[in-house]
């Protein structure tokens, strides 16, 4: 809740009504408390007296009207207090006639516009984070003590009931064409999970072609479309179309890197870049120790896609193969969750109504031995 200085007879009389009994015009002053040194003030002041804070003392409480008293306005003589007001939008030029006129004379209404702040966008930023992460505690409250399979059925009740997408609505949503969102539209670009390639959208297609800038700054003419993380081929019968459409598992590619990427698992090849099947990127497709074709993904999105596979295996009650989940676990301790992908899922939540847990609790991961 945003906070707003007010002149200390206008706060008062917002708080106690307009009455013309002084006694409702300033609060009782009895519990006011300096928070420095939790001292109270001297019992002699007289009824329509504040205790004026020393100059080095912190801010004091009124706890029955939660008053804060700031000290001095610029002119030394007008106190101040914060006051929480449910509108925050509040202008104090907007007030009532009534109370503008009576209460507030016009040259204090001046003075407010210059008057110093301590409460900054930073703040504000600061207290809508708070107020999100008891959110997301609450929400995970009762799964707490859960762990291994008790824990996968309850994140399942947990992510199970979203709105579910077709594969068009889907990449809509994400191109941000349609009327969708532009989940993956930063600043008006795409990067590829997999190349860390880019490409400016002019959002009219669910796969943009256009001109690629490269990780080392060249470009090149590129198109994208959308990659299945779990592959489409992998989900079962019962789940598709809707696992086609879950977003937290769809990504932006460079359509030749999802082409090589095709079906293969996860994994780690033993050839070395630049001596593999393909590669760019960072990411690459080669033969691991069993000489199987697998793909492995480039630093800065293998976390996202861990996470992702994490969310589909818990989602859709499928088995990720022991190989290949040892290597996710790796990849989700390699690339930690960032800003990026924490605003992705706050993203998909307003369209699916539904969060990825293991990118809010990424501690949920080592509470599960096997997905």
């Amino acid at each position: 809740m945003r906070r707003f200085l007010l002149p200390f007879g206008l706060a008062a009389a917002l708080l106690f009504g307009c009455d013309d009994d002084p006694a409702l015009q300033r609060p009782d002053v009895s519990d006011l408390v300096d928070l420095a040194d939790g001292t109270s003030p001297p019992d002699e002041l007289g009824p329509d007296e504040v205790a004026a804070p020393d100059a080095t003392d912190s801010a004091e409480v009124h706890d029955d009207a939660d008053l804060v008293d700031l000290g001095d306005g610029p002119n030394g003589d007008t106190d101040l207090i914060a006051v929480d007001v449910p509108d925050p939008d509040l202008d104090l030029h907007d007030l009532p006639p009534e109370i503008a006129e009576d209460i507030v004379p016009e040259d204090i209404l001046d003075q407010a516009d210059s008057w110093p702040s301590d409460v900054t966008e930073s703040d504000q930023a600061s207290d809508s984070d708070a107020a999100f992460d008891a959110r997301l505690e609450g929400i995970y409250a009762n799964l707490e003590l859960l762990r291994d399979s008790q824990l996968e059925a309850g994140l399942r009740t947990f992510v199970g009931s979203h709105v579910p997408l077709t594969y068009d609505e889907a990449r809509d949503e994400i191109y941000g064409v349609d009327g969708g969102l532009g989940i993956d539209l930063l600043d008006g670009t795409l990067t590829c999970a997999y190349t860390g390639r880019t490409l400016r959208s002019n959002g009219t297609s669910t796969n943009p072609s256009g001109t690629c800038t490269l990780l080392d700054g060249s470009q090149t003419g590129c198109g994208f479309n959308t990659e299945h993380s779990w592959p489409s081929s992998l989900l079962k019968p019962s789940h598709d179309p809707i696992g086609r459409g879950d977003i937290h598992h769809l990504f932006p590619t460079w359509s030749v890197a999802n082409n090589q990427r095709g079906s293969y698992l996860f994994g780690l090849p033993t050839c070395t870049p630049p001596n593999c099947s393909w590669q760019e990127g960072g990411s690459y497709l080669g033969r691991n120790a069993n000489n199987a074709l697998v793909f492995h993904v480039r630093m800065g999105t293998r976390g996202d896609i861990a996470r992702a596979q994490f969310y589909m295996a818990v989602r859709y009650g499928m088995d990720i193969p022991p190989a290949v989940e040892t290597l996710l676990r790796q990849w989700h301790l390699d690339d930690p969750v960032d800003a990026i992908e924490a605003a992705r899922n706050d993203a998909i939540e307003l369209v699916q109504n539904n969060r990825n847990p293991f990118v809010d609790r990424p501690d949920f991961v080592d509470l599960i031995t096997d997905f």
